[in-house]
């Protein structure tokens, strides 16, 4: 017989399984497929076996975020759009803290443990089908949430979707969980089979974002992870490796490292990637930002002059205008500094929250992750399920990995 627990772990089992397991759950009938029926069914074994856990003042933020948006929106202040509002951003964030508040109320340690594992699972199984698709489209991952979508072609977004072709959300969260895995691979998984495979995922990760070709967050991957390197036994290495790392990085033309890169996504045969590369390469060179610029990052950074404008147009609760491309910018000139006061929450409450709970050196690279998601936001758009699932689940729950059968309190 089930125990009051098992039936949300079943349920918190499929949350992940939805999100990085694409070419399952893509093809499975009606009606386990659906975010929205997992997301119900989560909700209601809360309801029926743990109703603390909805009380949680993590969770009262969230339907504050609800709340507030909503109220506004019906009384004409903002100009949101109900479904994707909510499958963006409510509901990610609603699976993300209740899920790990049901681990931590019921101090389920190793069922977070094996939570966190199977998701690292499905994420390098999505990641290998990702290759082998975009092999045949090599364009598929970056024009299904794009010009696809736009282009009504959702007949092709989901033949892509059933192949296991991960998207923009997926890669990005993934970008802000690289200092987690090079914690995980520094420390090791206890015996060499698991390491070699750790490994062997690792690589499988980062070739699947060559051939994805998001150029961003491919960057990001490799210099958070580089800081995340520094070895971490006590504050004084920390702010050695720290500065030494930045005077490397300040020194270091960036011709030689985009140059570098260039040529492993020209191995790798991303030539979008390699493009876009020779774009950064050209940029950081004329540094030309605006409509007029010549490359694409200078066009792109362009936008950020109009949105703070539009934000000083109404600094409290915006114009509602938004590019769609930076998303703290985007955030501010849509729904002004007002707007911003529920993110500031939620963000204040889960930092404090984990930072409370982990040990010294795992701080560290909590604090990376945290920050390169904040960092990323303001030169790209983010958002999304996977973002979130990995942000405020995935990376605490990995980092308590190492605390025994009950998460440190």
């Amino acid at each position: 017989m089930l125990s009051k627990s098992s039936i949300p772990k079943i349920f918190s089992l499929l949350v992940i399984g939805r999100l990085f397991f694409k070419i399952l759950f893509e093809n499975i009938p009606l009606p386990f497929s659906p975010y929205y029926f997992i997301t119900i069914g989560w909700t209601i074994s809360l309801l029926l076996f743990h109703p603390k856990i909805l009380l949680s003042k993590y969770l009262i933020s969230v339907y504050f975020f609800v709340v507030y948006f909503i109220t506004l929106t019906e009384f004409g202040v903002y100009t949101i759009e109900y479904y994707r509002f909510i499958e963006r951003f409510i509901v990610p964030l609603f699976l993300s803290i209740s899920i790990f508040q049901f681990y931590y109320q019921t101090k389920d340690n190793r069922g977070l443990t094996y939570l966190t594992i199977t998701s690292l699972i499905f994420i390098t199984i999505t990641a290998i089908t990702t290759i082998i698709g975009l092999i045949s489209f090599p364009m598929a991952a970056r024009t299904m949430a794009g010009s696809l979508q736009s282009e009504g072609e959702f007949e092709l977004v989901d033949k892509y979707q059933k192949m296991g072709i991960a998207t923009f959300s997926f890669f990005s969260g993934l970008a802000f969980i690289f200092p987690v895995l090079v914690w995980k691979y520094k420390n090791g998984w206890g015996n060499k089979i698991k390491n070699v495979i750790f490994r062997l995922a690792i690589l499988i990760m980062l070739f699947a974002f060559l051939k994805a070709q998001y150029t961003t967050a491919l960057v990001f991957v490799i210099v958070v992870s580089l800081f995340a390197i520094v070895s971490v036994k006590n504050r004084k290495q920390v702010i050695f490796g720290v500065l030494v790392l930045l005077i490397f990085l300040l020194v270091l033309p960036s011709s030689i490292l985009l140059s570098t890169l260039a040529d492993i996504a020209a191995i790798s045969g991303s030539e979008f990637l390699e493009q876009r590369i020779y774009d950064l390469q050209l940029f950081t060179s004329d540094s030309e930002i605006g409509s007029g610029a010549s490359t694409h990052i200078g066009g792109k950074l362009g936008r950020i002059p109009i949105l703070l404008e539009s934000f000083r147009s109404n600094i409290l609760f915006g114009s509602n205008f938004g590019s769609g491309h930076n998303f703290w910018f985007d955030w501010l000139s849509k729904f002004g500094f007002i707007g911003l006061i529920p993110w500031l929450i939620i963000l204040k409450q889960q930092i404090s929250f984990n930072l409370r709970r982990l040990s010294k050196e795992n701080r560290y690279y909590y604090v990376l992750s945290m920050s390169s998601f904040i960092l990323y936001g303001f030169v790209n758009n983010t958002g999304g399920s996977h973002v979130f699932i990995i942000i405020f689940l995935l990376v605490p729950g990995l980092l308590n990995m190492q605390n025994g059968t009950k998460i440190k309190s």
